[in-house]
């Protein structure tokens, strides 16, 4: 436990019909996950505001303050609880937002932001088509000023370019073609692309078994962890404990 202050990149992940976090974490396990005090990266895999939002402060407290880059897969939820999650890291400068399926929230009301992100650093967004989202966290930063953009069907393209005139440096726009409404098709399939003709392997809707509890940590020169993996089988439904967060230390 006393090496856990030293992580400063923490990753989540869970799949999209098992979410775990940060529900199944008992009361051990949670103080453990509370030593995690100077994490820097933070990235959650198919987080859903609707559960999450309510404890957000409880489970993530300690880290409002450190996280100065975000990295979103798939979450659940409206463009207005996304807001209200960026606005629990006044620091946060880099941010990625990912999805690979077609997104269908239901609307439900979120808190009002607590605070206003830098937003100053690296922006990267993946299949992003939320009406209106960049123009609101545009509104709550008081303007988006990244310097560095990667850019993969994106609906509003135009006022990213517009809003960061001033301050971008370097553009990465990827193409695409656009299939439908929803469903958005690469050139070259990824791992990451949504079941197609194109992409057969893709198409089979059952998960692939996994280790039942993967925990892994990269560390530097001199030892110390800087980073920790969490991942949690589709089939298991132990709860996440003290020791599957420290027994790699």
């Amino acid at each position: 436990m006393r090496l856990l202050p030293f992580v400063k990149r923490l990753q989540i992940v869970q799949h999209y019909t098992d979410p775990w976090f940060p529900n199944i974490f008992d009361a051990r396990g949670l103080v453990y996950f509370s030593a995690l005090t100077n994490v820097q990266e933070l990235g959650i895999d198919e987080l859903h505001f609707c559960a999450f939002t309510p404890q957000a402060q409880r489970y993530l407290g300690h880290l409002m303050s450190t996280i100065r880059s975000l990295a979103l897969r798939n979450p659940t939820g409206t463009g207005h609880q996304l807001l209200y999650f960026l606005g629990l890291f006044p620091n946060l400068d880099d941010f990625k937002l990912s999805y690979s399926r077609a997104q269908h929230p239901t609307p439900a009301p979120a808190p009002i932001p607590q605070s206003a992100p830098f937003l100053r650093g690296r922006l990267t967004l993946t299949w992003v088509t939320k009406e209106g989202f960049l123009r609101d966290l545009s509104e709550l930063s008081g303007g988006l000023r990244f310097r560095y953009m990667d850019l993969v069907g994106v609906g509003d393209t135009r006022f990213l370019l517009d809003t960061c005139a001033d301050t971008l440096e370097t553009l990465r726009v990827y193409p695409v073609y656009w299939t439908g409404k929803d469903v958005l098709k690469r050139c070259s399939p990824r791992p990451f692309d949504p079941p197609t003709h194109r992409n057969p392997k893709y198409l089979t809707t059952r998960p692939r078994p996994v280790e039942k509890q993967v925990t892994s940590v990269s560390r530097d020169h001199r030892g110390e962890p800087q980073s920790v993996l969490l991942r949690r089988s589709n089939f298991s439904q132990e709860p996440v404990t003290h020791d599957h967060i420290t027994r790699v230390f």
